[in-house]
């Protein structure tokens, strides 16, 4: 670290001393200019709209999946509460967490 004391004479109305650290002066100060900022940022291709796009897509299809699974298996079950429907699937060791809050929120028209 590069430090220096530098007092002013006592002729000058400021008798200060300053204490000039030149690594902490300007912290951006030592780093080669090699960015063009003329660029825009560097988008990671994780965050790309397209891919962005695409994965709402896939959460649309997935979701539409499971509703209208859950429906099949109120409806095959013989319109049962959906509490009770969660508690058949589970004694019958079906796999049923993914489609909570599917089943939870069926109001079947014929019910």
């Amino acid at each position: 670290m590069a430090s220096s004391v530098m007092t002013l004479s006592t002729e000058n109305s400021e008798d200060i001393e300053c204490f000039i650290d030149i690594s902490t002066c300007d912290s951006f100060a030592g780093l080669p200019n090699i960015f063009d900022y003329g660029d825009e940022a560097h988008m990671p291709e994780f965050l790309s709209t397209e891919h962005v796009e695409g994965r709402v897509q896939q959460r649309f299809e997935l979701m539409c999946r499971n509703r209208k699974e859950a429906i099949t298996l109120h409806r095959a079950h013989g319109h049962p509460n959906n509490r009770t429907l969660l508690l058949n699937l589970e004694a019958k060791g079906l796999p049923y967490r993914h489609l909570k809050r599917y089943v939870l929120a069926i109001s079947c028209d014929a019910c």
